[in-house]
């Protein structure tokens, strides 16, 4: 779980939201570790294939009702992405 800044402290995103490569990374391994098709996981999560198809390439963040659908396909919890997410290195 992430650390809250302290309230003086000025509101930074990236506390919180990964930037997206490091959310496509995360993204991709899970559903390769699933063995799942981008389609199957696209239907099971209630969202567009191409939304998939832009999340795991990097091209755009997942909204929040995006990450509550592939939480749900993969049996994990939002945070657990999240988490796993901010692991990753940047590559700016």
């Amino acid at each position: 779980m992430q650390n809250f800044p302290e309230p003086n402290e000025p509101y930074d995103a990236s506390v919180f939201v990964p930037e997206p490569d490091q959310t496509a990374e995360v993204i991709r391994h899970l559903r390769k570790e699933s063995g799942l098709s981008r389609a199957q996981v696209a239907v099971k999560a209630g969202i567009g294939i191409g939304v998939l198809e832009r999340v795991e390439q990097g091209k755009q963040s997942p909204s929040l009702m995006t990450l509550l659908g592939l939480a749900y396909v993969f049996r994990v919890g939002v945070e657990d992405i999240l988490d796993a997410a901010h692991d990753v290195p940047y590559k700016p």
